[in-house]
């Protein structure tokens, strides 16, 4: 069964995490927080929180060694001039954070599957804030991503406010207003967190897989019109949801042929 919590109920469950930030780190300077965490709908929630609090935020793959995601959460703040000051961690994991001098914060509990810490002081060299953004005006910091560490630590991408969330209606023209977009990708991954935002801001719906399930059968219970997958899965997708697709393609006004969002 797929229930579904209305834009309401999510922006009052993200106010209830944003007021727990405060508390935590403060309004004034509430510093960097990292997200290091598998995906659920707390994960989201969190991803919002940072928002409202102005904490820009770093997404970090979940699978990281703690020490190793710890660095890159401090890296990607230093670059930016600010703090690491919270982070947002698996509840499984926290004693790994704890053990490296984060303290958990005394919550309500908002989420539960998503525990916040409170980051150690740190003394950066002063050589890492020359990258400093400005936290107020035309480019302030809003999130991170990082590079797979292929050759080495991730490395932050920082992205602006006004390069983050995609603001043009047309992005989002021709789709039914029932459009449901199944992240299964983890949401430290650009591409997967781009879409929830896509979704969050033209009135979209968002669905999270468990990877450990069956992802065809659970993507079918959304019914979606959008979908946001690797090109070898999406062949596999599309051979599924062919008379889906080509159902939403002419609903859309576009050729069966014409590639589907």
């Amino acid at each position: 069964e797929v229930v579904w919590q209305s834009f309401a109920e999510t922006g009052a469950a993200a106010e209830r995490v944003a007021a727990e930030l405060r508390a935590a780190v403060g309004d004034e300077a509430p510093g960097v927080a990292m997200i290091a965490a598998k995906n659920s709908v707390e994960w989201v929630l969190v991803d919002v929180a940072c928002v409202y609090v102005g904490a820009p935020s770093a997404a970090i793959d979940a699978t990281l060694a703690t020490e190793t995601a710890v660095a890159c959460g401090r890296g990607a703040a230093a670059e930016i001039g600010q703090p690491l000051r919270a982070a947002y961690v698996d509840a499984d994991r926290a004693h790994e954070y704890e053990a490296l001098g984060f303290v958990r914060a005394a919550t309500t509990g908002a989420t539960t599957a998503i525990v916040l810490l409170v980051a150690p002081p740190s003394n950066e060299p002063a050589s890492l804030r020359s990258l400093a953004w400005p936290r107020y005006g035309p480019k302030r910091a809003v999130t991170a991503l990082f590079t797979s560490g292929s050759t080495g630590l991730p490395k932050p991408r920082w992205f602006a406010d006004q390069n983050w969330v995609d603001r043009n209606p047309r992005a989002a023209s021709g789709r039914p207003f029932a459009s449901c977009a199944p992240v299964f990708q983890p949401l430290s991954h650009g591409l997967a967190r781009r879409q929830v935002w896509r979704e969050i801001s033209h009135g979209g719906r968002i669905g999270m897989v468990d990877t450990t399930d069956e992802l065809i059968r659970q993507i079918g219970l959304f019914e979606p019109s959008g979908v946001t997958a690797i090109p070898s899965f999406f062949v596999l997708l599309q051979d599924r949801f062919r008379a889906h697709l080509a159902a939403a393609a002419a609903a859309a006004g576009r050729a069966p042929d014409e590639p589907p969002t």
